[in-house]
């Protein structure tokens, strides 16, 4: 998963979306935007989040 998450970084993937066994036990994804950190958001508000990231 390392190399696929480092592939996106590297040919510029405006967001990431991590969906993990871990975080959907926590009802929860990871979102990274390029040039930001890692946060969490819960599963019904990632449309709503990754959305207001392109927009922007």
């Amino acid at each position: 998963a390392g190399v696929k998450l480092k592939d996106a970084d590297l040919i510029g993937l405006p967001v990431r979306i991590v969906v993990s066994p871990k975080t959907l036990k926590e009802g929860q994804v990871e979102i990274k935007p390029r040039n930001g950190e890692f946060y969490r958001v819960a599963l019904a508000e990632a449309i709503q989040s990754v959305s207001g990231l392109l927009k922007n």
